[in-house]
């Protein structure tokens, strides 16, 4: 059985490998000081800056399925609280699947949900109660698409 890995570092985990991939693709990167910021790293890019947001990708057994959080909890000493990000905040979520060691680039503005999205990396959703997928082809490791 694999060890768990603690939040925290299945975070650093995904933006270390999303930073990388950033730089060899050619972009320069700036990182927010601190982490009250909603999003983990700014980009320049041909339109202007681009602010990205980088999500460790589980597997949901019971569908087969990966999950892609679009919300993060803020927690102080009296309560925990679930903030959902939105496009005034971030431009790009970046979600880091550690499967297949893959990055899915979906812009905020294309994003239909507030909770979370589902994404079949291997197979197709079967049964009616199932969410419909995204088209994972055309963002999987689809860099050019913070360009535009």
């Amino acid at each position: 059985m694999a060890a768990l890995i603690h939040t925290k570092t299945k975070g650093n985990i995904g933006e270390t490998f999303v930073l990388a991939n950033l730089i060899k693709e050619g972009f320069t990167v700036s990182i927010p000081y601190g982490e009250n910021s909603r999003y983990d790293f700014i980009i320049e890019t041909f339109k202007g800056f681009k602010r990205i947001q980088v999500k460790y990708m589980s597997k949901r057994k019971d569908r087969g399925c990966y999950i892609l959080p679009l919300k993060s909890i803020r927690a102080n000493k009296n309560n925990n609280r679930i903030v959902h990000y939105t496009s005034e905040q971030v431009d790009f979520i970046i979600g880091y699947c550690p499967d297949n060691n893959s990055c899915y680039i979906i812009p905020m503005n294309e994003i239909n949900t507030k909770n979370e999205i589902h994404i079949w990396v291997d197979k197709e959703p079967k049964g009616k109660n199932q969410h419909k997928p995204i088209d994972t082809k055309f963002y999987k490791n689809n860099w050019k698409l913070l360009n535009e």
